[in-house]
């Protein structure tokens, strides 16, 4: 079994040869991800880096991701936290196939404002769960074959509400809830629906 100090060398040893010089050093461990390293590439430069068994991991896409997990076997890690998850999906590439990839950072994040939409990471008794929100925008682009996801029909949007005595209208909110579940024996799938969120 690898350590974290073979995976740093390692990790060195690759960041040296891609940018032609020595790294500055590792500034952070995740130590719920091993081996996920955020790395000092150069003075002022930080670089994620992820080693596994096999070395440092180039791949990227929901694939890699599966393999990772299976790897760290991360249904028995309950310290594995949302920010984990993210930070993991981002280095990876494995966000939800919704087309444009600034928005597939731009998940909903409400601070506290509408808790309910807040991206969560659940650990249940049949595997784990990663949900995210984003604000509809666009309709939903085709899917290609790696980036797997189920769309059922959109929702009917119910009528304007009209509230306060002044005759102000608020229309309820669309969003779309991707989920990652990660299940025993099972290939990792994103899978969507659509939800009214009243303002």
């Amino acid at each position: 079994m690898k350590t974290w100090e073979q995976a740093e060398e390692e990790a060195n040893a690759y960041l040296e040869e891609k940018h032609g010089v020595v790294p500055v050093g590792v500034s952070y461990r995740y130590k719920a991800l091993p081996f996920l390293l955020g790395m000092w590439s150069k003075p002022g430069i930080g670089e994620m880096v992820l080693v596994c068994e096999e070395g440092v991991v180039v791949a990227q896409g929901l694939d890699v991701l599966h393999h990772y997990l299976k790897e760290i076997a991360l249904l028995g890690r309950s310290l594995v936290s949302v920010d984990d998850m993210l930070v993991l999906i981002q280095h990876l590439g494995a966000w939800p196939p919704i087309g444009d990839l600034q928005r597939q950072r731009s998940y909903f994040g409400s601070a506290g404002v509408r808790p309910e939409l807040d991206p969560t990471f659940l650990h249940a008794s049949e595997g784990a769960c990663l949900t995210l929100h984003y604000e509809q925008r666009n309709n939903p682009v085709a899917m290609d074959g790696l980036l797997t996801a189920t769309v059922p029909p959109p929702v009917a949007v119910a009528p304007p509400i009209a509230i306060g005595g002044g005759g102000r209208i608020a229309s309820p909110r669309i969003f779309e809830r991707w989920k990652l579940n990660i299940r025993p024996n099972y290939d990792l799938t994103w899978d969507y629906e659509m939800i009214q969120v009243e303002r």
